[in-house]
């Protein structure tokens, strides 16, 4: 990114009021605990959580059920990873390592997706 860029976007960024991105953190962090408490309920009794950053857009969770199909939700900070972690009983909280990727389970959809062909 260019000195440029990076100093734009610092000023933009301290113009948007704190309260405005403490309401889209609940509001992501909530979100969060919906769809991943859903995935987990409905693909095993126990599920692999993968804290990943993505820099200044957030913070990525990826879980992986026992039964290898995978998704993922977004986060402001990775402490609001860490709560949507806690807040779900059956995630355990890992990396990527061996184990975990093994589970992993494309469909065909997530493989078509993944080669760029959009069909």
């Amino acid at each position: 990114m260019s000195p440029t860029l990076g100093t734009w976007l610092d000023a933009v960024f301290a113009r948007v009021p704190k309260w405005t991105m403490n309401i889209d953190a609940e509001r992501l962090r909530n979100q969060a605990i919906k769809h991943l408490s859903s995935l987990v309920a409905r693909h095993g009794a126990e599920a692999t959580a993968v804290v990943e950053s993505m820099g200044r857009s957030g913070v990525r969770i990826v879980i992986v059920a026992v039964d290898g199909v995978y998704g993922d939700a977004i986060v402001a900070s990775v402490a609001d990873a860490r709560e949507v972690c806690a807040q779900i009983p059956q995630l355990t909280v890992g990396e990527w390592d061996r184990s975990t990727a093994e589970l992993v389970a494309p469909s065909v959809q997530d493989r078509t997706r993944m080669a760029g062909t959009g069909r």
